[in-house]
């Protein structure tokens, strides 16, 4: 939140000083208040509680289950086929239950607060660099060095002119 009130500073503060247009500045706007919602709806995810009577509800009904499978399966299939089939079984049904504990609380598990500081610096060191030129159809621009001079290494697109 402290980014997006620094960047409608930012934004205000070079509206006001008539840098940046007002269609530019509106669509700027809207854009950071999309990303709002975004961390609005981001943080009601992470605040909302999740009963724990729901998980180990569903623990104890896999753990009751897989007690009872090897005693109905022992009639049908010798001992050691009996003991690996309940084993994958219980691996499957233990690895979906763990799967599900991972869905329903993901900000323990997912690294965002490592991808929210790259993010940080990525939109600081963006704040801070210098405008880059801006290229333009004009015979009043200035052009670049071309791949023409022998000691320029050239530029991709040697037709177009770069405002200084």
């Amino acid at each position: 939140l402290a980014i997006l009130a620094r960047l409608r500073a930012l934004i205000f503060s070079a509206y006001e000083s008539e840098e940046l247009n007002a269609n530019m500045h509106f669509i700027l706007e809207g854009d950071l208040n999309q990303i709002d919602r975004v961390v609005a709806k981001c943080e009601r995810l992470f605040t909302s509680p999740i009963p724990p009577a729901m998980s180990r509800h569903g623990m104890r009904s896999i753990v009751l289950w897989l007690a009872a499978l090897p005693v109905v399966l022992a009639a049908s299939m010798p001992p050691v086929l009996n003991a690996l089939w309940c084993s994958t079984t219980a691996y499957i049904y233990v690895g979906i239950d763990e799967l599900g504990v991972q869905v329903e609380q993901p900000f323990q598990i997912l690294p965002l607060w490592q991808l929210c500081h790259i993010a940080t610096l990525a939109v600081e060191e963006a704040i801070s660099s210098p405008m880059l030129p801006l290229p333009i159809k004009s015979s009043a621009a200035v052009p670049y060095p071309t791949g023409n001079n022998p000691s320029s290494p050239g530029l991709p697109f040697e037709d177009v002119e770069y405002l200084d």
